[in-house]
């Protein structure tokens, strides 16, 4: 009984820790996310802040791309 009562409170944290890792920035890009910035290091997060020429960095979950937009088409 003494077991499983120590065992609860390392379940739970293993529960928690799990949710954490899903919910990081870097297990997002894992799953093939990633993150654009422009040339002034800002995060993109609609496609109006580039135009066509602009050159954009792109961080995947192993290693980062530079890239030139060729056309940018915002959602509303």
């Amino acid at each position: 009984a003494a077991q499983r009562i120590a065992a609860q409170p390392r379940a739970r944290f293993a529960t928690a820790a799990a949710r954490l890792d899903a919910l990081s920035p870097l297990a997002v890009l894992g799953r093939g996310y990633a993150l654009a910035r422009d040339a002034r290091g800002e995060i993109l997060r609609d496609a109006a802040q580039a135009a066509p020429g602009d050159e954009i960095a792109l961080r995947l979950a192993r290693g980062e791309l530079t890239a030139t937009v060729k056309s940018a088409r915002s959602e509303s």
